[in-house]
């Protein structure tokens, strides 16, 4: 019996069981939201391999390199030139 089932019989629709959250009546594996993308394939596969070589699954390689992302452009940018510049 898969996971799902096995909670249900043993603690109802309304109770948490392991990963699975309860969201009213909805039983979900995940509280993270989903959508779905469309990309080039070539792009699917490089992510695939970057994921495979980085021991995560697709979604934890996207969503590492969103969060890298984000952090690059939170950074205040550097200008060499303002250190130096005169009024």
């Amino acid at each position: 019996m898969d996971h799902f089932f096995s909670c249900v019989q043993r603690f109802g629709m309304f109770m948490s069981c392991g990963s699975h959250i309860n969201h009213g009546e909805k039983h979900v594996k995940h509280a993270h939201p989903q959508f779905k993308l469309r990309i080039p394939l070539g792009l699917k596969r490089w992510l695939e391999t970057e994921a495979t070589s980085n021991h995560r699954s697709i979604s934890g390689q996207i969503i590492y390199l969103l969060e890298e992302t984000k952090k690059a452009s939170d950074q205040p940018a550097s200008n060499p030139d303002a250190s130096t510049s005169t009024l």
